[in-house]
């Protein structure tokens, strides 16, 4: 079986001589960066909710999160370890996500062997690596990168089917066991699976593909996690779903917010490299990876939020089927065509351009408020309780936990008062405007209540596109409970504008002023 690429070209020798080389640097680059930056909010938070867990409180009736159990026990491990050993959740979960990319590429490298005209070894590993540890600047640990991390040995199994190759049972069942977790981390992640599975089945003129092992495997890990979540946190069905359905499923960015996220410009980039150079549906790795790339994509826009971690999976496919393509296509021609050169070097620049102006997005905006936070709150010192108003958990998260302060919110923010009033200023005719009102009324009470159960040292209100802390004070007995403390600073930075209210007994007044 010759691997395309992998002739004795001096193209093919080189890439074989540099991939261990530059492997390592995708590491130690991703561990450089991502071992000195706080972790994305999202991933931030959920480690608060494992310490809570850690701690005896229960997952969605203590602890408000709309995620299923997943999400959660993807991290939980990782915390418990992390309290074992004695260092940072954060610096665990790094590691953790770059084992996890590793071990992937491994086990879809050694299931690609049953490919006929398989990816060169190193181009493969040069590539997923690239893609899995090296790209995600911006996305780091999120679920999403984990469910785009475990989704490769299925793919890799699905291609090899359906180029007639025979897989080993257990990596089969290790595939199948990937497949599972990818679906349990968002169930329309399903699409990614089903649409490469339903192209085999196509190509193959039969139903065999979707009877493969790798198949039943990743069907039965997906029903017994259903039953165990259901069993361990039915609060997730009598507690949480009914608010996701009024307010947060219902909570949807226009398209064409949708659709403006530098993601999906290196997605189309790379797609239209990848397409100019090979016949995407002719090889089954390539049709699997796009088929993948699109039920990905179709989960994004269903989500209808338009963040741009939701892109992240559809995008690393996107970074894989093109750096495939390129490598295959170098090793053959060695890149003597102008053409093929210019396109190549300007797709690759535009890949590296965008994933850099989103890296760069994430330091001018978030990190430059939390570092900007982070000094206005250092006079307080550390273990302050923080209560948060503001729907945005960027806001709280990750700060608390980088002045090692607590958040008493139930969750990240308060959200649901902040889709509420979203709706509200939408859809202001919409039949549910009532209810949606009322739950908004609802929030504020549960904040009063939690405020007033843990006493905060301080609140920090936003005031970016609403003034959340005039909202609060709409309602007198909030009103009243908020005249205990005083402003302390205020902070405006990274597109953020907060203010820091601080109780009357703790700290020295700010002498910074009130922003317009």
């Amino acid at each position: 079986m010759i691997a395309d690429g992998a002739l004795a070209s001096p193209t093919s020798t080189r890439s074989a001589g540099l991939a261990p080389a530059l492997v390592a640097v995708f590491v130690v680059a991703a561990a450089a960066i991502h071992l000195n930056w706080p972790p994305p909010s999202d991933v931030s938070w959920l480690l608060t909710v494992c310490d809570r867990m850690l701690a005896g409180q229960r997952l969605y009736a203590d602890i408000a999160e709309t995620n299923p159990p997943m999400t959660i026990w993807l991290y939980l491990p990782l915390a418990w370890l992390a309290g074992k050993l004695g260092v940072s959740a954060e610096t665990v979960v790094v590691v953790a996500m770059i084992g996890v990319c590793i071990a992937s590429i491994a086990l879809a490298d050694r299931i690609l062997d049953a490919l006929p005209s398989r990816p060169g070894r190193a181009a493969w590993w040069i590539v997923a690596t690239f893609a899995l540890v090296a790209a995600p600047v911006y996305t780091f640990a999120q679920k999403e990168h984990f469910a785009a991390a475990f989704v490769l040995p299925v793919l890799a199994a699905v291609a090899a089917r359906a180029a007639g190759g025979r897989i080993p049972l257990w990596t089969a069942v290790a595939a199948g066991l990937c497949a599972g977790l990818t679906v349990a981390i968002k169930p329309h992640f399903a699409l990614a699976i089903v649409l490469p599975v339903a192209a085999a089945c196509a190509a193959a003129r039969s139903l065999r593909p979707a009877l493969a092992p790798e198949c039943l495997f990743g069907a039965l890990a997906f029903a017994l996690y259903t039953g165990a979540a259901l069993l361990a946190h039915p609060e997730f069905l009598t507690d949480m779903l009914p608010v996701v359905s009024e307010v947060y499923a219902p909570y949807r960015m226009p398209f064409g917010t949708v659709l403006a996220t530098p993601f999906l410009l290196v997605c189309a980039i790379c797609l239209a490299a990848w397409a100019l150079r090979t016949d995407i549906l002719r090889r089954p790795l390539d049709r699997t990876l796009l088929a993948a790339f699109v039920g990905f994509f179709i989960a994004y826009v269903v989500q209808g939020r338009g963040w741009p971690y939701h892109l992240m999976p559809a995008m690393t496919l996107a970074i894989i089927g093109f750096g495939l393509s390129l490598a295959r296509q170098s090793a053959a021609i060695g890149l003597r065509s102008s053409a093929a050169a210019v396109l190549s070097i300007a797709a690759g620049l535009a890949v590296a351009a965008s994933i850099s102006v989103t890296a760069l997005e994430r330091w001018s905006g978030e990190l430059a408020y939390e570092r900007a936070a982070e000094a206005a709150l250092s006079p307080l010192g550390r273990g302050l309780r923080i209560a948060l108003l503001s729907p945005d958990l960027t806001i709280g998260t990750p700060l608390h936990r980088m002045i090692g302060a607590t958040l008493v919110n139930p969750g990240p923010s308060i959200w649901v008062a902040g889709h509420a009033l979203g709706l509200l200023h939408w859809r202001p005719d919409d039949p549910a405007a009532a209810r949606w009102r009322e739950i908004a009324v609802l929030d504020r009470a549960a904040w009063l209540d939690r405020a007033k159960a843990t006493r905060p040292d301080v609140v920090i209100a936003a005031f970016t596109g609403r003034d959340w802390l005039a909202w609060a004070r709409e309602d007198r007995e909030t009103a009243s409970f908020l005249d205990d403390y005083r402003l302390f600073a205020t902070v405006a930075a990274g597109g953020e504008r907060v203010r820091i209210l601080a109780r009357a007994d703790l700290g020295a007044p700010s002498t910074a002023p009130e922003a317009p």
